[in-house]
């Protein structure tokens, strides 16, 4: 075909961008970087929820170490990547304690030492102590939290964390000699499995509470709790 005349011209260029569409066509498009893709953390935020309870837990107290003691934690929760990989991802946390319920917190009487017959005894080391119970109930904010996820296969990781906050309560926990405002700190460990939908996750806490030494004694309160979680 002879490309001389106008319409000759007009048939060649016709045809030499149908061939170079077919040839585009049939080439594989570039490929991308997808680690460095997979590598830039999505800057959004996360929310969700997790309670936690732990029951039988260890309290010391002014007549010696009983086990009596549960501690239940609800927590609406705010997560966002700081760190995403294909395989790793470091997560910053905060939660929110809308409701921490602490159990037998203990309130202490003197009752002095009367014998049947003889006057009761007054004076240093005279008295005895009876202990009475009580529930106190409070709220919190961890503003603090870091979460390490890594993968396992294929939706499922596991994840550590490290968190610290505060606790207010209605009362003095867990001796009348502490304070309402506590601090805490808390480690976690956690299997999560991800979906489009969401996640869940479900594991185990060590969670301390203690007034950091601005009341006149301070017990502390380390707890081990079972925990399960979902955020979207």
């Amino acid at each position: 075909m002879k490309c001389t005349s106008g319409r000759g011209k007009l048939l060649c260029f016709i045809v030499g961008f149908a061939v170079a569409g077919i040839q585009l066509h049939g080439q594989a498009p570039p490929r991308q970087d997808s680690s460095s893709a997979s590598d830039r953390p999505e800057r959004r935020w996360m929310i969700g929820a997790w309670v936690a309870e732990g029951r039988n837990q260890m309290l010391k107290t002014r007549l010696g170490h009983v086990y009596d003691r549960a501690l239940y934690l609800t927590a609406i929760r705010a997560e966002r990547p700081v760190i995403q990989g294909r395989r790793f991802a470091l997560d910053y946390t905060i939660d929110v304690h809308p409701l921490v319920v602490a159990t037998a917190n203990r309130d202490y009487a003197d009752i002095a030492l009367c014998h049947v017959g003889t006057p009761c005894i007054y004076g240093e080391g005279a008295y005895i102590l009876i202990p009475s119970r009580h529930t106190a109930y409070g709220v919190g904010l961890v503003p603090v939290g870091f979460r390490a996820r890594a993968g396992i296969a294929g939706p499922l990781q596991v994840a550590i964390g490290l968190s610290g906050g505060s606790i207010y309560f209605n009362r003095r926990v867990p001796d009348p000699g502490e304070t309402r405002f506590n601090f805490t700190a808390d480690g976690n460990a956690a299997i999560l499995y991800r979906t489009q939908f969401g996640a869940i996750d479900a594991g185990f806490r060590l969670h301390h509470i203690s007034n950091g030494n601005t009341g006149r004694v301070n017990p502390g309160m380390n707890s081990r709790l079972l925990f399960i979680g979902y955020d979207r």
